[in-house]
């Protein structure tokens, strides 16, 4: 794991590693994106490799649900290995996969925090076509007013930050494909007459996952790798008086 993500890559704020000791000997692994409790119970590995940690700050107090993920890991004898920043940023990591997935061509000025370039795309609808079969979303979100595509960033997670919506603006990009966008970051875009394409949280992140459980698989045969597809959060409820065809 960390020739894959070296430990390095990660930002200081975050808490990559071991959390948890389990079994000394593994011989199942289980990757998952959220250590949720579906998720654990889902997880068969005797070592858990886990995107997002589910300790990020020094713990005051156990509370319910850290409680019962512990309980869990301790009883199964399973170890918590989270991945978190520096699988975002790793060579092969996170953003380099997304960019792969959704065909960018990365230009000078890309880097592994904002994979910047172009796409193979003319208009903004082709693009976005093709991201819901690449991605296998559902819906997406988009605000803007260009029809035609221009250079890309491309941020998995949660990337629309406002400051990274201006440096993107600043950088001559039109559109940024990312995750988890907010109302005020979506206003910011509209003001700079840029395309924002909401793909999902996890959407963008899953091809790192499925790149790194390819890559385990292949330079250690012996250990049985699954990878624990998370189930989206939410459902879309549609207007139906307003959407239905007559």
């Amino acid at each position: 794991m960390e020739k894959f993500a070296p430990p390095e890559c990660a930002e200081s704020w975050d808490n990559c590693g071991v959390l948890l000791e389990g079994k000394e000997n593994v011989h199942t692994i289980s990757i998952i994106l959220d250590p949720t409790i579906e998720a654990l119970n889902s997880s068969h590995g005797e070592f858990i490799i886990s995107h997002h940690p589910f300790i990020f700050d020094p713990l005051k107090r156990i509370e319910l649900e850290i409680k019962e993920k512990i309980s869990m890991l301790l009883q199964r004898e399973q170890t918590f290995y989270a991945a978190h920043t520096n699988l975002d940023f790793a060579p092969n990591g996170i953003s380099w996969a997304l960019s792969k997935r959704i065909c960018l061509q990365e230009d000078d000025l890309s880097t592994p925090l904002i994979r910047t370039g172009t796409v193979p795309h003319a208009t903004v609808n082709g693009f976005t076509d093709a991201l819901c079969t690449s991605l296998g979303n559902d819906a997406i979100k988009v605000v803007g007013k260009n029809t035609k595509m221009g250079r890309v960033a491309a941020i998995p997670g949660s990337g629309f930050n406002e400051d990274i919506i201006t440096e993107c603006y600043m950088q001559g990009i039109t559109t940024i494909v990312s995750g988890d966008l907010k109302h005020h970051a979506a206003l910011k875009g509209l003001d700079l007459g840029l395309t924002l394409i909401d793909a999902g949280h996890r959407e963008t992140e899953l091809p790192g996952l499925q790149y790194l459980a390819k890559y385990l698989k292949e330079r250690m045969p012996q250990v049985e790798v699954e990878l624990v597809v998370p189930q989206k959060p939410w459902q879309y409820v549609l207007n139906k008086e307003k959407y239905i065809t007559k």
